[in-house]
């Protein structure tokens, strides 16, 4: 199992609302986002990370933006390789 931390930023509060979600795999991840997304018309966006990276992130006009840099550098991280992030 993976840990997703999904951050739900909704009209009625300034900090999003953080969720741990441990799932097998990163589609699952997207539908428990999308179903975030959806339980309430005050949910704008749901952002999904993974170790402080993020995957992806979801908004209320149905757009995705997905994050393949982090994905090239989840395996291969400046710092796992003893360099400092610019």
């Amino acid at each position: 199992m993976r840990t997703f931390s999904f951050y739900i930023h909704d009209v009625r509060h300034i900090v999003p609302t953080l969720a741990f979600v441990a799932l097998s795999d990163e589609q699952r991840a997207r539908e428990i986002a999308k179903e975030r997304l959806m339980e309430s018309l005050d949910h704008l966006a749901v952002e999904v990370r993974e170790d402080d990276c993020l995957l992806f992130s979801l908004d209320r006009n149905g757009a995705m933006w997905i994050n393949h840099e982090a994905r090239e550098s989840f395996s291969a991280s400046p710092l796992a390789a003893g360099t400092s992030p610019s």
